[in-house]
């Protein structure tokens, strides 16, 4: 923490500032279908997770009510505002009730936000990581008078407020790059994106044969365990993503009989046969990247390049069109679905002349080459747009955020209230409760 504090502004530990009482430890057993919540950690980070229940009644500082402050000190540390009705709270989250004499509740929220990065360098354990209390309570924070910490929260609302409002148009770009791209496929396969191209030109009507007369083989791939190191790639579904290769995660072999008869060429298009519902019918086009072979969850397709483009191929395998013809032919199983190489077969394409499908190919990636442009930049705002309230957080507790007021007083009036919890702590009270001289609010 940085230690030059600006003029009037003091350091205080957490445990000076309010006090921190863990929420039950709920068993399954006295879980029931209805009652009332059981707020966990999954309750405060995902808004659709479901609750547990109960309709036993337990001592009071485990019910939490709108407005509560609270702080998951385990697996996924966060502060938050619960504003949901009465509850319950779960083991691993402290209720934090605040000393209103020497901090308000919202700033004292926004000193625990800024304080996740530090908690996450002191947790314990590999599992699920967790904060103890004695390490938590003693954590400093920056403090600066009253009237200057609501100016501060005051700003802080506003720019966070602000700071959603990007975030959720940022939200947008990947679902409408999804659709824009999937609405190229549909024009490039129904003859819309080439029919100006198509004008004036001498050529052949287009053609809808099944796959297995323009395609010589539908072929399942190796069933051999992979290894973590090798020689050669193994693709794996996983590595068929969005009608490319994704190659951040290999599995590899060192077989010879597999590598020579698993050997893909550039242009070959592997189809995923099984996978949950959503997934099966994935399909992407090997380009040649690194050598490689593929798993037996895969079937590549070897197409007659003389009538049928690979990356034509690839981009009808990726359309709406065949996600729903997946849907309708596979067969269910107890977890995943399967399409066959039989299946696979008879599917109808749309074959425009060869000439054709290669402008469409150009105009294709012509387009998602623009996508990929858009998409690159979001990531880049994305990732600054996300360090944004850390790096607000980190300018308001330099005192850089809003101006120093001469009426603001100092601080120092405020150590002088944490002065005296200590000198009264040491009198005899409890290190994890204040005391009773000390005005406590929720």
């Amino acid at each position: 923490m940085n230690k030059t504090l600006p003029k009037g502004w003091v350091t205080s530990k957490l445990k000076h500032l309010g006090q921190y009482l863990n929420g039950r430890a709920f068993k399954p057993t006295e879980w029931k279908p209805e009652g009332i919540p059981i707020v966990r950690i999954q309750n405060l980070n995902n808004l659709n997770a479901p609750f547990n229940y109960t309709d036993e009644t337990y001592e009071e500082k485990y019910s939490i009510e709108n407005g509560d402050l609270l702080m998951a000190w385990s697996a996924s540390l966060g502060v938050y505002f619960w504003e949901r009705g009465y509850a319950w709270l779960n083991q691993h989250i402290f209720k934090v009730l605040y000393n209103e004499k020497i901090v308000t509740k919202r700033f004292l929220y926004y000193c625990l936000l800024v304080s996740i990065d530090d908690f996450y360098g002191k947790t314990h354990g590999t599992g699920m990581v967790h904060i103890t209390k004695p390490i938590f309570e003693n954590h400093e924070v920056s403090l600066p008078p009253l009237p200057e910490q609501e100016r501060i929260v005051a700003k802080l609302d506003k720019l966070f407020a602000q700071h959603e409002k990007i975030k959720a148009a940022l939200n947008r770009i990947p679902q409408l790059l999804k659709t824009f791209r999937q609405q190229v496929l549909t024009q490039a396969v129904t003859g819309k994106l080439t029919a100006q191209w198509r004008e004036g030109k001498d050529l052949e009507k287009w053609k809808t044969p099944t796959l297995k007369d323009v395609c010589f083989n539908f072929k399942y791939g190796s069933s051999s365990k992979s290894e973590e190191v090798g020689k050669v790639a193994v693709l794996r579904m996983g590595n068929l993503q969005n009608g490319r290769l994704d190659l951040s995660d290999l599995k590899y072999s060192n077989s010879k009989a597999e590598i020579e008869k698993y050997t893909l060429l550039p242009g070959d298009v592997l189809f995923n046969r099984t996978n949950s519902p959503e997934l099966v019918g994935k399909t992407s086009i090997y380009k040649g990247e690194i050598p490689a072979i593929y798993a037996g969850y895969l079937i590549k397709i070897e197409n007659n390049k003389s009538v049928l483009n690979s990356d034509y191929l690839n981009f009808y395998m990726n359309t709406h069109r065949v996600k729903v013809w997946c849907n309708e032919v596979k067969t269910d199983g107890v977890s995943q679905s399967n399409i066959n190489a039989q299946k696979l077969a008879g599917l109808e394409i749309p074959l425009p002349p060869l000439e054709e499908q290669q402008e469409i190919v150009r105009r294709v990636e012509s387009l998602f080459a623009k996508a990929d442009a858009i998409e690159a930049r979001y990531l880049t705002l994305k990732a600054k747009i996300d360090s944004l309230p850390q790096s607000i957080l980190h300018k308001a507790f330099k005192g850089e955020l809003v101006p120093q007021l001469p009426t603001d007083g100092d601080a120092k009036d405020l150590l002088a209230e944490i002065m005296a919890l200590k000198k009264i702590s040491k009198g005899g009270s409890k290190t994890d409760e204040l005391p009773n001289e000390i005005k406590i609010k929720s």
